[in-house]
């Protein structure tokens, strides 16, 4: 909810559409501009098919989507022109994600990466990345953060903070087996390290399990599910656990943007990435490790190649994890070194040009409105999507 008060108070009238959390009913948001209306998630995969009945029922002008846009069908959304601000997540394009992108009346991507990708197959695309607030995430002191967490205080500690989530039989897109791997070969170097995962135990794959196959049980910490699944695992929370790690590992098959990587830097400490997708451009202090120590894979999905995406070596891990433990970088270079990506700036140097473009693209003369009503009855903006970002 960084961006949708930003939005408001920048003139626009904005709603919200969730399509997680949100259920049977609608809630507000309080912006600076008055609530914010937040309709809820629909019954089918995505909440796609309620997303233009929301936008009707808001009478948007245009329906933003933060979200992967190849799960959207332009029916849905009942004539109104689609902005989406949209992921990519692999070397170049999917081809089933430029299929919809193509029909969208503005483009948006979170990185400089997909920004190329598009523009390589001859698709106009903005550039607005993600961001992080520089109230919530700078280095903490983080004293008595690993004592509360059953680690040594004097441990290297690695940190992994991943969505435990992928289908069936396919391989683990946050790289668990390699990580958990990599970490098993740095113990021989190591052996005081622990890794802190952040993550539900039970997901795609049983971490409980892995941890035991590599004999990495008695070195690995796992985050209480219950404020996982609650939501009582605050902003404070997160930052006490980024500034208490020695170094972020996060060198996953691939990043629509990496949000972690950024919040990790913001609180002072390093990270260890893949030189790959969006990692390549936000891993600003600590280590992108070369696509030579992984294997290209190219993603399934429907029958066909979605991408090519890259899965890390262990080895590649543990050499990466001996070098950081040579690190001693300061807390606040490194948060210095991510700054760009600060939302207030951010939303200066990108949201509000882009904004204006939109707001021109969809002025232009003979673009009829799907609700018949003139600008000024229209005045609103909607936006669906998981991370709940508006425009």
């Amino acid at each position: 909810m960084m961006v949708t008060p930003r939005i408001q108070g920048a003139g626009h009238d904005v709603g919200i559409a969730a399509n997680y959390g949100v259920e049977g009913c609608t809630l507000s948001y309080e912006g600076p501009r008055g609530a914010m209306p937040v309709f809820p998630k629909g019954g089918e995969p995505h909440s796609i098919q309620i997303t233009g009945e929301h936008a009707e029922r808001w009478q948007a002008d245009v329906i933003m989507t933060h979200y992967d846009a190849w799960v959207y069908e332009l029916e849905h959304f009942k004539g109104r022109p689609w902005a989406p601000w949209f992921p990519i997540d692999c070397d170049a394009l999917q081809t089933q994600v430029e299929d919809k992108v193509k029909h969208a009346a503005f483009r948006i991507t979170q990185t400089r990466h997909g920004q190329a990708a598009c523009q390589d197959r001859g698709l106009s695309c903005e550039y607005v990345p993600a961001a992080f607030s520089a109230e919530w995430y700078k280095p903490q002191d983080a004293t008595g953060w690993r004592e509360g967490a059953g680690i040594p205080e004097d441990a290297f500690l690695v940190a992994m903070i991943a969505a435990n989530k992928g289908a069936p039989g396919a391989p683990s897109r946050k790289s668990f087996p390699q990580i958990f791997e990599g970490f098993k070969l740095f113990l021989a170097e190591r052996p005081d390290a622990y890794l802190y995962v952040h993550t539900i135990m039970q997901g795609h794959l049983d971490l409980l399990e892995l941890a035991d196959r590599y004999g990495i049980q008695n070195n690995i910490s796992f985050a209480h599910p219950y404020p996982l699944v609650s939501g009582h695992c605050s902003v404070h929370d997160m930052a006490m656990i980024y500034s208490a790690a020695d170094v972020l590992l996060s060198p996953s098959m691939g990043e629509g943007f990496g949000v972690p990587i950024i919040e990790a830097q913001a609180c002072g400490t390093p990270v260890i990435t893949g030189d790959w997708t969006a990692m390549s451009e936000i891993t600003r202090t600590g280590l992108a490790i070369p696509k030579s120590e992984a294997v290209r894979y190219p993603v399934p999905h429907s029958g066909k190649v979605y991408g090519d995406m890259f899965i890390v070596r262990g080895e590649a891990v543990r050499d990466a994890l001996v070098e950081a433990t040579t690190w001693n970088h300061d807390p606040a270079a490194v948060a210095s070194a991510v700054g760009e990506y600060e939302i207030s700036r951010v939303f200066d140097e990108h949201w509000v040009p882009v904004l204006n473009k939109l707001e021109a693209t969809l002025a232009k003369p003979n673009r009829p409105h799907p609700s018949g009503l003139n600008r000024a009855q229209r005045r609103r903006a909607k936006i669906q999507g998981g991370a709940q970002v508006a425009a």
